[in-house]
Parts: C-alpha cells; sequence; structure tokens
C-alpha cells in the first residue's frame, strides 16, 4: 500500500472511532456529544433522501429489475440502510471502525472492508457520494478505474466528485478535501471504455464554493 492509501486509511478510522456521524456530515448535532435520536433520525433520513436521488438517476438508464447495488464508501450506512431490499444492497469502507457502527444499522446488508482504490466486483448499480473528495487525486482516479471495472456490462455508475476547489487542505492526520477535473475524469472513462451518460450539478453536496457534480456512467461491455 502506498503512502498516500495508509493515510487515507488510518485517518478514516480514526474519525470512525471518535466521530462516525460527524465525519459523514459534518454537522455539528452529529458529533458525539450532541448525538441524541432526534439527531439520528435527521442523518439517517438524509440518506433517504439520497438513495432517492441515486435511483431517479440510474432508473433513466438501467430498466433491469431489482439491480445488485453497491454503496463504495458506505461509512455508517447512511444511505445503504435506506434501501427496500437489503440483501440487493451491499456497502463497502476502507474505515473498519466506521463498518463495526454500520453494522448496527444495515444488519442485513452485505458490508466489505476493503483496501483504498479497492472495489468488490460484479454490481449493476454503484454509487459513491461525499467519499471520493476525501482521497488524494491519484487515488480519486484508481478508485474511478475499479468501479468500473466493478461494474456488470450495462451497469451504472454514479460518482460525486469536486472538479474545482480553490484552496486544497491536505493533511496526514485530518480530513482532508481533493478534486480531479472533469477533464481528467473523462480522459479515465475513455480509456477504459465506459460512457458519461450525464453530468450533474443541481445539487451542491461540499458547498464551500466548492465545484461539485456527480457523474453518471454506463459501461456498455465487458
Amino acid at each position: 500500500m502506498n503512502m498516500d492509501a495508509q493515510v487515507v486509511k488510518n485517518t478514516w478510522n480514526h474519525y470512525g472511532k471518535e466521530e462516525p456521524f460527524w465525519s459523514v456530515i459534518t454537522n455539528t448535532k452529529f458529533k458525539q456529544e450532541n448525538i441524541n435520536q432526534k439527531n439520528l433520525d435527521e442523518f439517517f433520513l438524509s440518506g433517504k433522501h439520497d438513495a432517492e436521488f441515486i435511483k431517479s438517476k440510474y432508473k433513466k438508464y438501467y430498466t433491469h429489475e431489482n439491480p445488485k447495488i453497491l454503496d463504495f464508501g458506505c461509512g455508517v450506512g447512511r444511505i445503504l440502510s435506506a434501501w427496500a431490499n437489503p440483501k440487493l444492497a451491499d456497502g463497502c469502507d476502507i474505515s473498519a471502525s466506521h463498518l463495526e457502527t454500520a453494522k448496527k444499522y444495515c444488519i442485513h446488508n452485505t458490508l466489505h472492508l476493503v483496501e483504498p482504490g479497492q472495489c468488490p466486483k460484479g454490481y449493476d448499480i454503484i454509487y459513491s457520494l461525499i467519499t471520493l473528495q476525501h482521497c488524494r487525486p491519484n487515488l480519486i482516479k484508481k478508485c474511478i478505474i475499479s468501479i468500473i471495472q466493478a461494474l456488470n456490462t450495462n451497469g451504472v455508475a454514479l460518482l460525486h466528485i469536486p472538479y474545482f476547489i480553490a484552496h486544497v487542505r491536505s493533511s496526514d492526520t485530518t480530513m482532508e478535501m481533493n478534486y480531479i477535473t472533469q477533464e481528467e475524469v473523462n480522459t479515465i472513462c475513455k480509456e477504459n471504455g465506459v460512457k458519461i451518460l450525464d453530468i450533474d450539478e443541481s445539487r451542491d453536496m461540499c458547498g464551500g464554493n466548492i465545484k461539485n457534480c456527480v457523474y453518471i456512467i454506463q459501461k456498455l461491455k465487458s
């Protein structure tokens, strides 16, 4: 494992132990000292809204019933827990501590602990929201390629990635914010035989004047 991968793995395993909910949505109400049932309900309700957004997007391009779904960077299961059929939705994350919390809320979902840049294979739909931004650029690119390789033929990926940050925050011990350009994503897709169907900028998932979007990508050949 290279140094960048080890850094992100160590950082997120630490956050999973100390601040499992706040590290997913950085609002003070989700700090451990403020966690109560009301705030937990709000946290997981936001996951239901994101699941609805994901479904509305992939249904335009993937019409088969009961697709096998993967939440790439599932954290504590904020979105994963929202799927109606948990046996068809799996999650993966690099943080063992986040997954320990996810087990409480995703008791019927399959959870995979993976190394940074790895993605379990055999999925029709793979989504990743507010996750890839915390990887360093070369690792973001590695993740995209791994996700593409993990898709079944005709599968669709929905990848949220910032494409411009004025002031990149880099640290070996705290949460980073990174980006890669839309041109870089387009090049990766062309080199790996997949098509960008849409670039959705309707929802700002970062704030702070960070330019970000969701790429909807389809793998048309194995």
